[in-house]
């Protein structure tokens, strides 16, 4: 059937309006072709005035069949599609029913599954968040879910879990929805349902200040409805509050940098959601401003944007011209998204990269061409981002207009109020403090003795009279506040510093040298504007295939993220000034977080055992497992960590012997828990470490814990292939010795499993053109150093294909790309393994440079070494006979 077919035989008036459905979704010609009563189906449903809730609804009551509600959700979203490509319906309309529908297939779907479980079944509230708690839901959009009940139940866990995977289990019919839980209190640590009494005692100690934006749109949708007032009634007391908190205002401050921060890593800046003058930048103003003003003014308090602005406008917290100009671009930038996604229903938030399907985008929304479509929206981000700047203006950013915007910006300027950070307890028998802490300044290492002033850039002055030889600071001090300039204002360095005299003393007698090479990464250069000693550039590189020194002295979790920034500054400078290599500075960086891990979830262990008690007496029956980068000792500066954690079975039965004990199961759960709440503790410069652990079995819906038991039976039964290809790379990290080899016989065994060769390489030739076309970046100019073809990604895809077709190779190949790169050559599988290893070092090289300079890992194609690189990727690639070479 070819595009043209579905008109075939139609009346010549309803062409045009099938004709216009065609053009803006790619899904409805499928549908067609896989359904013969499709279409009649749809053109009585077109002009349809009901909500999509009066169709689905109904379903409760019959017996569960998901792929029939999968084909009608289908059908009311290629409507609602027809019905906005025909310009029927307003934007607040299209949305409003697209969450109207999401509603009404959770709400059927916990419905078959309550019925499945008989009578008197628990209690069970599903919350909203997010874009469906705002009833602004997008074509494609995730659906961020919360659910409360009785946690203790393991009834309710497992139907939480069923409801979550039979909503984004695919079929021949699609999906329903792709579900978000990590929302829900402790993030993907916690179980899936957390009880009231758990939630509330979540907002008072646990929650951060982030947690208040995402809880602002909080609404129930689905389940028991006392239940779901009665959580969103607390959740309405931990948003909104009577008095302006200036812990609040600095939590703003820190979202703030981190959007920036995510924008700059991930290359986002033509995002329309997440780049500058986005809608996120949108959504951020709004709620910033009802945070503040929604505990005295309760009509500022409506989820929904389009609802918010124009009550911020009528008590004059926004200017009306401002708040009317926040509308336009808003109903821009979501129409434009809403388009895009209609396309292929994928989730996406740029416009298309193809000039013909971004002219296809442009004409469906009445825009005579691409340019022009492209011009509104920089006007409409222009917009967002002068009122984003208003409300937290930048370093060069001009002063707001408004007297009302003025006095947010000084609000959001001032600082909170000092406090004081405690001492975590001492770990029972610990080691005493590595010599590298002693080495640090004695306030860093003493925080409750920080010296008081530390005044400006005459405390660094030779006529400074802090201690220390004054012949060694004249002679250091010109060059420093020199090369220093370069890389950030000498003020800003000096009144960062609590003892300036230490930076003498940790300043290297290169200074001239160090300094040059942190101007050239805006990494460094932060890192040294914002440490309070300097690194010592002309100290013995740190080689990074040997584990770095144990810097985890039992200290606050400050000194932590103080100890992990200088670790990393070193190595980068190291990097920079070619005293180490790329694959010894990423394997450097790996060992650093390993041994952070190692010591964070030593002080987790210690605060769990002074409140409930030890498991046993040997240590936990816990084994902590690397994936990704951190398994491949390939870590970047800004990379996260992907982490699995197991447990033997066996060991569940016990208890811990404190006087209030804890059964095992959930001992282990608060100790995850807590060590990824240390990780995301902020620091100077945001959390620890970031952590993914959506690598487990179950992905993000099952519990943070799994047995070994458990994993084995999933990897010889259910894991996938890219699931076995994942496993290339995971490594033990630390944990109780019989856990961390079971796993490692258990990874043996998954794989040492014979496999077919041609469907192999078919498998992996498809996912990896999928993932380059969802995440390359690359153009005509620039270069996509992990996606880009002849990349970071090709190299590791061609590489596994090989493991995973000889079990023997990959058992003893090590976890990393360099180490497979030598084991397959001393094989012989490889034909220039010289030449992979030199695009390896190469690639990962400019990568790290790019983390460095805060900048996506995008360069010119002309950079010197890249195009030899990607050559030899691309030779090895066809010579593996792999399909659709790079």
């Amino acid at each position: 059937m070819t595009a043209q077919e579905p008109l075939a035989g139609l009346p010549e008036e309803e062409r045009p309006a099938l004709a216009a459905l065609l053009a803006v979704s790619d899904l409805a010609l499928p549908h067609l072709r896989s359904h013969p009563g499709a279409l009649a189906r749809l053109i009585a449903l077109r002009d349809d005035e009901r909500s999509p809730a009066a169709r689905i609804e109904p379903l409760a009551a019959l017996p569960p069949d998901w792929p029939g509600l999968r084909r009608i959700r289908r059908e009311e979203s290629l409507r609602l599609a027809w019905r906005d490509a025909l310009g029927r319906d307003p934007l607040e309309r299209t949305l409003a029913e697209t969450s109207e529908l999401a509603e009404a297939v959770i709400r059927v779907g916990l419905a078959w599954l309550e019925a499945e479980a008989g009578g008197g079944a628990p209690p069970l509230a599903v919350l909203a968040l997010g874009k469906l708690g705002g009833r602004e839901l997008n074509f494609s959009s995730d659906v961020d879910l919360v659910l409360v009940g009785e946690a203790d139940e393991p009834g309710l866990q497992r139907r939480a879990r069923r409801l979550a995977r039979a909503l984004a289990e695919a079929d021949h019919e699609g999906f329903l929805y792709r579900v978000d839980l990590r929302l829900r209190p402790f993030g993907e640590a916690g179980p899936p349902v957390i009880g009231l009494a758990a939630l509330e005692q979540y907002f008072l100690r646990e929650a951060r200040e982030w947690e208040r934006f995402a809880w602002i749109r909080a609404r129930a949708v689905a389940g028991d409805p006392a239940l779901g007032e009665a959580a969103l009634g607390l959740a309405r007391s931990f948003v909104f509050r009577r008095y302006l908190d200036y812990e609040a205002l600095a939590a703003l401050r820190r979202t703030k940098a981190a959007l920036a921060a995510e924008v700059g890593r991930r290359g986002l800046e033509e995002d329309l959601k997440r780049g500058p003058g986005g809608i996120r930048e949108l959504e951020f103003v709004v709620q910033a401003l009802q945070l503040v003003r929604g505990g005295r003014e309760p009509e500022l308090r409506a989820p929904a944007i389009l609802a918010a602005l124009p009550a911020l406008a009528a008590r004059r917290v926004l200017p009306p011209e401002r708040a009317q100009a926040l509308e336009r671009a808003y109903r821009l930038l979501r129409r434009v998204e809403n388009r895009v996604q209609m396309l292929s229903e994928a989730q996406t938030h740029r416009l298309p990269a193809d000039a013909a399907t971004r002219l296809r985008v442009a004409r469906g929304l009445g825009f005579a061409d691409a340019a022009a479509l492209e011009a509104a929206i920089a006007a409409a981000r222009a917009a967002v981002r002068e009122s984003f700047l208003a409300l937290f203006p930048g370093p060069s950013a001009p002063r707001p207009e408004s007297e009302e915007a003025r006095r947010w910006a000084r609000l959001a300027a001032e600082p909170p109020p000092p406090r004081s950070v405690p001492r975590p307890p001492p770990i029972p028998g610990s080691r005493p403090s590595p010599p590298c802490c002693a080495g640090l300044p004695r306030a860093a290492s003493r925080p409750g003795r920080a010296s008081g002033s530390t005044g400006s850039a005459r405390a660094c002055s030779p006529r400074s009279s802090a201690a220390g030889p004054r012949r060694a600071r004249r002679r250091r001090w010109p060059s420093c506040s020199r090369c220093c300039s370069a890389a950030a204002p000498i003020s800003r360095c000096s009144t960062s510093i609590r003892r300036p005299a230490s930076v003498w003393w940790r300043w290297s007698p290169r200074p001239r040298s160090s300094a040059a090479s942190s101007s050239r990464s805006r990494c460094c250069s932060t890192a040294c504007s914002r440490r309070r000693h300097r690194p010592r550039s002309g100290s013995r590189p740190w080689p990074g295939a040997s584990p770095p020194p144990p810097a985890m002295a039992e200290a606050c979790l400050r000194l932590l993220a103080e100890l992990k920034g200088e670790s990393q500054l070193e190595l980068g400078l190291a990097l920079l000034e070619g005293r180490t290599g790329a694959i010894d500075c990423a394997a450097g960086l790996s060992r650093l977080a390993e041994r952070l891990l190692e010591r964070l979830f030593a002080l987790a262990a210690a605060e769990l055992a002074a409140r409930h008690g030890r498991l046993r007496a040997e240590g936990l029956p816990l084994a902590v497992v690397g994936y990704g980068s951190l398994g491949a000792l390939e870590l970047g500066f800004r990379s996260d960590l992907d982490l699995v954690f197991l447990c033997d079975p066996e060991a569940l039965a016990a208890s811990s012997d404190g006087p209030r004990p804890l059964p095992a199961a959930g001992y282990l759960v608060r100790l995850i828990q807590r060590g990824l709440a240390y990780l995301a503790s902020p620091g100077g410069s945001g959390p620890l470490y970031e952590v993914d652990v959506r690598l487990r079995p179950e992905g993000a819906k099952g519990l943070p814990l799994v047995t070994l038991a458990g994993f084995a039976r999933y990897q010889r039964e259910r894991a996938r292939l890219w699931e076995h290809q994942a496993l290339l790379r995971a490594r033990p990290l630390f944990g109780a010795p019989e856990a961390l080899a079971s796993f490692a016989a258990l990874r043996a065994e998954a794989l040492g499993q014979a496999r077919d060769p041609a469907r192999v390489r078919a498998e992996l030739a498809a996912l990896r053109e999928r993932l380059r076309a969802e995440r390359d970046r690359s153009d005509g100019e620039r270069f996509d150093l992990k996606q880009g073809r002849g990349g970071l990604v090709d190299l590791a895809f061609l590489l596994e294909a090989k493991l995973l077709l000889d079990p023997e190779a990959a058992l003893a190949a090590g976890t990393g790309t360099a180490a497979w790169i030598a084991a397959l050559g001393a094989r012989g599988a490889l034909e220039e393994p010289e030449a992979l290893r030199a695009a390896h070092a190469r690639l990962l090289d400019l990568a790290l440079r790019c983390h460095l300079r805060l900048a996506p890992r995008i360069v010119p194609r002309a950079t010197p070494g890249l195009e030899e690189a990607r050559a030899a990727i691309q030779r090895a690639w066809r010579a593996a006979g792999l399909p659709q070479s790079p």
